[in-house]
């Protein structure tokens, strides 16, 4: 029941902020998104007993997606080349242990540059087309995926995937996944995006769904290797953000990438 609430809540509030909200309240959305996701990897790596630098992670991840915003590369390589020293010397003085320092640095890269990298080719995708429909695609392709992965695989899966990182995904659930983002995919070209050719559209669809399930099992290496079931508790009956997001952190990039390339 609280996964339902969860959805008629935050679908129509989701579609309102990146159809009428435009650019500026997309970022909004996806700086705000980003900033919970790094207080739950945060909240991931202390529970795991791993040194973290406490806030500049929401610092920089706000520069690096304003960065991406603006189209300030220049600054985004200025930050980027800034980070690891950064973080390096504000985690040295809280025990003057160079390991410590070190790890912590590392830790804290991680979660910035997994988040606001992979976000900040959302905020680009944003800026495709005037009413975020390309958004929509990779939403729409992405959760098709993993919903049709999981009723799949729950009812037909008996081969699985990678047991050492997931033990209950199944090849079978991931075909049909792959199945369901195909599905999105054309689905989002009838009614939305009829100018995107058919065989683009099969294409970025798969290669979406396939990113999307890597971006999953990415989380799951993460969330495995730290000793937790989900990333947080912000989404009732979803988990948290991170849970709810990992395949957009990775199928986003891939869709924007793939437009550059062969349809812009």
């Amino acid at each position: 029941m609280q996964r339902i609430i969860s959805s008629v809540i935050g679908i129509p509030l989701l579609i309102l902020v990146i159809y009428f909200g435009g650019r500026p309240a997309f970022f909004f959305l996806a700086a705000v998104s980003a900033g919970i996701c790094s207080i739950e990897l945060k909240g991931m790596f202390e529970h795991a007993g791993k040194p973290f630098t406490p806030l500049l992670p929401l610092a920089f991840i706000l520069f690096l997606l304003a960065s991406f915003y603006l189209g300030r590369y220049d600054l985004l390589a200025f930050i980027l080349f800034a980070l690891f020293p950064v973080l390096f010397f504000s985690a040295f003085p809280r025990n003057f242990s160079l390991a410590y320092a070190v790890e912590a640095a590392a830790n804290t890269l991680f979660c910035i540059l997994y988040l606001s990298l992979c976000m900040g080719y959302l905020v680009l995708i944003r800026a495709l087309d005037d009413h975020g429909f390309f958004v929509f695609f990779v939403l729409a392709v992405t959760w098709s995926g993993d919903t049709f992965a999981f009723y799949i695989g729950k009812s037909f899966g008996k081969h699985l995937l990678a047991p050492g990182i997931s033990p209950k995904k199944t090849i079978e659930g991931a075909i049909g996944g792959l199945a369901g983002s195909l599905i999105a995919g054309l689905l989002m070209r009838l009614f939305f995006i009829p100018a995107l050719p058919l065989i683009h559209c099969l294409a970025v669809s798969l290669l979406c769904g396939a990113f999307g399930q890597l971006g999953d099992l990415v989380e799951s290496i993460i969330k495995r290797g730290l000793g937790v079931k989900d990333s947080g508790s912000s989404i009732p009956g979803h988990g948290g953000f991170l849970d709810r997001i990992d395949g957009v952190l990775f199928s986003g990039p891939v869709f924007y990438f793939y437009y550059k390339i062969a349809l812009s």
